[in-house]
Order: structure tokens, then sequence, then C-alpha cells
């Protein structure tokens, strides 16, 4: 998973949310939603079904960026349980409905850039600049 953010009047407003899970990749688009928090929300609803009970959800950077916008939409919608260690926030247990995902951070594990993991992985489009 991962949100990508543009910054305005000096703050960082999530204009997108991805994953994928091996065989789906889904995107949500601030434009097609009355604001980022709404964007989220539906994204973190369609992955509590069934299929993705007691999933791990790895976001890259998750510790120091993406986890702050991701745990303010967690505190509304369900229970969370934050794991910090040194003052990062290293993976979030959260449970909505009657299933279970946790959230870990892929950079504690793999600590290079995105960009620099898809080309080690052969990975045909990159991550760059947006637009891409």
């Amino acid at each position: 998973m991962d949100i990508e953010t543009f910054i305005q009047d000096g703050i960082h407003v999530p204009y997108c949310i991805s994953w994928n899970d091996g065989e789906i990749t889904k995107s949500y688009y601030l434009m097609n939603h009355e604001s980022s928090e709404e964007m989220i929300k539906i994204c973190i609803s369609e992955l509590m079904i069934k299929k993705y009970d007691n999933y791990k959800i790895y976001i890259h950077n998750l510790a120091k960026f993406d986890g702050i916008f991701l745990l303010k939409i967690l505190v509304e919608l369900g229970k969370y349980k934050p794991i910090i260690h040194h003052r990062s926030l290293i993976s979030i247990d959260f449970k909505f409905k009657d299933y279970v995902i946790t959230f870990r951070d892929s950079l504690q594990l793999l600590i290079v850039s995105l960009r620099t993991l898809g080309k080690a992985f052969g990975v045909d489009t990159l991550k760059s600049i947006f637009p891409y």
C-alpha cells in the first residue's frame, strides 16, 4: 500500500491511496471523493473483508509518513493497536467488524526507496515524480 500527497498551503494532502494483493491493484483518487479522509476510509473499508482477514499489509515508510494519515482514519473506523519502538511506528493491528489486518512498515525491512526496490525486482513501472 502507498499514499501519495501534494502540498497545499504548506500541508501534505493525500490525493491517492493504492494497494496490490499480488493479483488485484486498486487505486483511489481524491478527485473521485469529497475529501482525502473519505478516500482513505473507503479504501480501508474495502480491504476489511474475509479474503483479507489476518493479512499483513506493508506500507513503505509507515513509521514516518503514511502512518500519520492512516492512523487518523483508523481511530475513526475501528479498534487499533499501534506498536511503537524507539519512537517509530513499527506496525498497527486494526480490527473492523469481524476482520483484522496488520499494517507494517516495509522500510523497516527493506531500507531503500521504492524506486530502488522496483529496479531490484525488475518492475516495469518505477516510482518517480508524479505524474508518471
